[in-house]
């Protein structure tokens, strides 16, 4: 499915799909420009969703997704100005979650606190483990050392980088 919808700039709401057997998802709804809502697809087999939602600037939430089989995330929410509810993803075999919330400017705290616990469940992660790498913005600084799971964040060796 990757670049299925790509550039479909008219979509709103992403159409119900048997996705039970996919693999590829990478670009999948890649500037989507006004898609507001997206299923609870079958993403139990999935291992690439690079570039899955980059430049969905409508979207304010994701649902939880069945993840326990990606490795590559990079980028997946880039640019994702409006999202606001990230839920906690399995992370346990992604290898690559660079920029992956780059430019993602309006996450409320819950989502934050997920986004460690993903770092902290990121075993396979291979690459710098900062959230300055995952393009988590420096302006949630003050918010992220107020939060949870930052101990446990800082006990599984990652730093804000900022």
């Amino acid at each position: 499915m990757t670049n299925m919808f790509q550039y479909n700039t008219n979509l709103l709401t992403a159409p119900e799909l048997d996705t039970s057997n996919v693999i590829y998802m990478n670009s999948m709804f890649n500037h989507c420009t006004s898609l507001k809502n997206i299923p609870l697809y079958n993403t139990s087999n999935v291992k690439y969703m690079k570039l899955m939602f980059r430049e969905c600037y409508a979207l304010t939430e994701i649902p939880t997704f069945d993840t326990h089989n990606v490795i590559d995330m990079e980028d997946m929410f880039q640019m994702c100005n409006y999202l606001v509810t990230i839920p906690q993803l399995d992370t346990s075999s992604v290898k690559n979650m660079h920029a992956m919330f780059w430019s993602c400017t309006s996450l409320s705290d819950e989502s934050l606190n997920n986004i460690l616990a993903m770092c902290i469940n990121a075993t396979s992660y291979t690459g710098t483990k900062t959230l300055s790498e995952l393009g988590v913005a420096s302006s949630y600084k003050d918010r992220i050392i107020t939060l949870s799971n930052y101990q446990a964040f800082l006990d599984a060796g990652w730093t804000t980088g900022y």
